[in-house]
């Protein structure tokens, strides 16, 4: 029988391995629930997958047709695996739902009794963006969010510039209509005076002639609360100032008006304006009518990020509400609710209201 020697590599085939060639490829499409598959694969830009490909496999095979079954693969994916994988004597890779990119798959085989190819199989992979994902939809959807804010920005700016329009026209037709009005009686009523004789018709007449005057002043101070033209802080204080002379001058009481800290060209909400001014046209009306003072202090402005007005005066009479329109002090804290202020009323050597809330100029 003898003995038998050999060299291992003398049994390996010495020809040279050519590279894998890929045979096919199937995809899963779970939008249209369907398994596809390509036997044409060559294309421009190598594999393209949907967002809706739920897997793909990718086949592949030696050009060997002395034993195909027995040839041995390994692969790796270019952006997506670290290092090779062997796949034995399978010749296809399966892949589930790859992030959006661009890959490449490098394919290598080796024969039986041979070597591993020298050339890698080489397969562009493009895994699409969902549509959601995709610049122009981004792009198209900060458009749409910017014309949205735009057209909601010109829809607010419409509707304040409305709403500023009829309350100018609405200051300017109390004005001209109604205030005219009331002037013609208050003007008729002492015309009238000089004429009859009766004392009893003098003294109707002079009722009309002073509730006409004091209808054309409360008118005065809803043509102004509602004026568009008035919203900065120094309309305000200039109305304060109007109605201070108007109230205390003529009863021989002195006021001070001191303004801290404040921007007099700041704008105020209209509901804001009013109800300062209101509270504050209430608190100079008691002290002329109730408090026998001879000087009021006005205080008007910030303190840190708080704001302050305050009415205080030096009389012994009692500030109150009047009897006859039951408002008065009842009507100043509803109005501080209004303006989520704290209110205080004190009467100790004079009388003093003071209201304090948030900064807002």
């Amino acid at each position: 029988n003898g003995l038998n020697a050999f060299y291992p590599e003398d049994l390996l085939n010495s020809s040279r391995t050519p590279s894998p060639m890929m045979t096919k490829v199937v995809r899963f499409n779970a939008a249209k629930d369907s398994l596809l598959t390509y036997y044409e694969t060559a294309t421009p830009n190598g594999i393209v997958i949907d967002p809706s490909d739920t897997y793909f496999l990718i086949h592949f095979a030696l050009p060997d047709y002395g034993n195909p079954r027995k040839s041995q693969y390994m692969a790796r994916l270019e952006g997506f695996d670290s290092d090779w994988s062997y796949l034995g004597f399978s010749n296809n890779i399966r892949y589930n739902s790859l992030p959006p990119g661009k890959y490449t798959l490098r394919v290598r085989g080796v024969p039986p009794n041979g070597y591993w190819s020298a050339e890698d199989l080489l397969v562009p992979i493009v895994v699409r963006k969902p549509f959601y994902q995709r610049t122009w939809f981004v792009v198209l959807i900060i458009l749409i969010v910017a014309a949205g804010a735009y057209g909601f920005f010109l829809y607010r700016l419409e509707q304040q510039l409305g709403m500023e329009k009829l309350r100018m026209k609405l200051s300017s037709d109390l004005h001209d209509e109604v205030s005219g009005l009331l002037s013609g009686i208050a003007m008729q009523s002492d015309m009238l005076q000089l004429i009859v004789k009766d004392e009893d018709s003098k003294a109707r007449l002079h009722i009309i002639g002073e509730a006409s005057r004091k209808a054309m002043s409360k008118l005065s101070d809803v043509i102004w609360a509602v004026d568009s033209r008035k919203d900065k802080v120094e309309d305000l204080i200039q109305r304060m100032r109007e109605h201070a002379d108007d109230m205390l001058l003529p009863m021989d009481v002195t006021y001070e008006l001191k303004i801290e800290k404040i921007d007099l060209q700041q704008k105020m909400p209209v509901h804001l304006r009013q109800n300062l001014y209101f509270v504050y046209n209430e608190a100079i009306n008691n002290i002329a009518k109730h408090a026998n003072a001879t000087k009021v202090s006005i205080e008007f402005g910030n303190a840190g990020n708080v704001f302050e007005m305050s009415i205080k005066d030096n009389g012994n009479g009692r500030a109150r509400s009047s009897s006859k329109t039951g408002q008065g002090l009842s009507n100043i804290q509803m109005r501080a609710q209004r303006l989520n202020a704290s209110l205080q009323i004190i009467r100790d050597n004079g009388y003093t209201v003071r209201l304090t809330m948030k900064k807002f100029a």
